[in-house]
């Protein structure tokens, strides 16, 4: 996994075994986004957890995530399953207040909250659009916005 390229200071990971869902995420972020963020898809929750072991095991804070929109029914186990899982490793390495901010995004509202229930911090709905979602672009209507969870993070 390479790093994020330089400058970029904002790591999003989507956790969703659908690419088009990736690409919602993508498209509804703010304007000017991509200069500040590195945007990374998993099709398979064990891939982001294995660079999730990895990096937290090496030091590699640069691949660590910042954000994380996590599907509910991903195919191999479920999003609550997976977060449990992450947030599990960030304790392992005593990191918890280095831990990303993790967003149920399922299309199912009951989902979404089960994976809050194991520790994920909010659940927005994922609508089906060819368009943008309005739940991300209210998360994060601005470049700001995506700074201030990494600040957020470090501050804890």
């Amino acid at each position: 996994m390479s790093e994020p390229p330089a400058g970029r200071t904002i790591v999003v990971w989507v956790i969703d075994d659908a690419r088009d869902n990736h690409d919602l995420v993508e498209r509804s972020l703010p304007d000017g986004w991509r200069a500040a963020a590195h945007f990374h898809a998993f099709l398979a929750p064990e891939n982001a957890l294995a660079l999730a072991r990895s990096a937290l095991a090496d030091g590699e804070d640069a691949l660590l995530p910042d954000v994380v929109f996590m599907d509910f029914f991903l195919g191999t186990m479920h999003g609550d399953e997976a977060t449990r899982a992450l947030l599990e490793l960030y304790r392992e390495h005593d990191r918890e207040g280095d831990r990303p901010v993790i967003v149920g995004h399922s299309s199912m509202p009951g989902a979404s909250d089960a994976i809050v229930r194991v520790g994920a911090d909010l659940a927005i709905r994922k609508p089906s659009t060819a368009g943008a979602s309005a739940p991300i672009i209210d998360l994060f209507p601005d470049v700001e916005s995506l700074r201030a969870v990494r600040r957020l993070r470090r501050e804890v």
